[in-house]
């Protein structure tokens, strides 16, 4: 199975996406094709050998069919029931994505695959990605095999920093102007005294923070009105 299990040290990724795609996009596609009852819930694994397999719990009671469907699916190794309970089955799968598989662009580094939930046409999967670039190279080879994509929510996956969309000029002033005291209320500084504080002039302070304050409310409100968040 290609390595897409969760990599626990790496978890300071930059985002984390819910996906819906066509069962052709991942794996046990001709399985679920053939069971129009399928409806699971799939969790990557990394077995002490050190290889990739993934767990699969189902609804539905009808287990000869996924015995037997399953285990000649173009996209699994191997499949292993392991237990039932209360009308549920647990499986151990080693399964590879399809060749048409957005996905297959990606390496392990760049993308994870955390869980994964099935119907008979669809999966819903959430992702770990190393940065929002590698979910939108993905969403770009979907279109090319001409294969739905919708993208649920994207989140950041570690702290967010608005101060990053600043120049470092702008940071400095920013953060100096923090420091000393022009900030508070009342201020404690005032601008002549901060651009001495920086060496340059108040009309080149008076420039540089509403240039930073724009870029700032610019980067919030644009991160608000997008759903995307931080986890």
């Amino acid at each position: 199975m290609t390595d897409h299990s969760p990599q626990i040290d790496s978890l300071n990724a930059a985002c984390i996406a819910e996906v819906t795609l066509p069962a052709e996009a991942l794996f046990f596609a001709n399985t679920m094709a053939t069971f129009p009852q399928f409806a699971g819930t799939l969790w990557p694994y990394r077995t002490n050998a050190g290889s990739i397999h993934s767990v699969l719990r189902m609804n539905s009671s009808e287990q000869d069919v996924i015995d037997s469907d399953g285990s000649g699916d173009p996209t699994v190794n191997s499949i292993h029931h392991m237990n039932s309970a209360n009308g549920q089955h647990l499986y151990d799968l080693d399964t590879t994505f399809t060749a048409t598989s957005p996905f297959q662009t990606a390496s392990a580094d760049q993308l994870t695959l955390l869980t994964a939930t099935g119907t008979a046409d669809s999966w819903t999967v959430v992702l770990w990605a190393s940065s929002p670039e590698v979910i939108e190279a993905c969403q770009r080879a979907t279109e090319g095999a001409e294969l739905s994509w919708d993208i649920q929510d994207l989140y950041r996956s570690k702290p967010y920093n608005p101060l990053a969309a600043l120049t470092p000029v702008q940071r400095e002033t920013m953060t100096t102007a923090f420091e000393v005291g022009y900030f508070d209320i009342p201020r404690t500084v005032s601008m002549e005294e901060l651009a001495g504080e920086l060496g340059v002039t108040p009309n080149a302070v008076s420039e540089r923070l509403r240039r930073a304050e724009a870029h700032l409310l610019a980067e919030l409100l644009s991160e608000s009105s997008t759903g995307s968040g931080t986890l």
